[in-house]
């Protein structure tokens, strides 16, 4: 899983992110799901048939989401 923190420092919880991520890798057909007390962790459940390829996607899709400037209006992510 991916923990989504505002700052590192306290640890607080980031679940506006999380969600906003969880809904922008819906709409480039990857299904991620949001867990924890605070919501603010994405969950990776992939499939039994989830090849390296697959992987590669996931880590491209997710690196562009995370540099949508919509993103750092929700606070530091480090």
């Amino acid at each position: 899983g991916i923990e989504f923190v505002h700052r590192r420092e306290v640890l607080e919880p980031a679940p506006r992110v999380a969600a906003y991520v969880v809904a922008q890798m819906k709409l480039r057909g990857i299904l991620l799901s949001t867990d924890g007390r605070d919501h603010n962790v994405i969950k990776i459940k992939p499939p039994m048939t989830f090849s390296r390829a697959d992987a590669e996607r996931v880590c491209a899709e997710m690196d562009t989401v995370l540099t949508h400037d919509v993103v750092s209006t929700f606070g530091d992510l480090t």
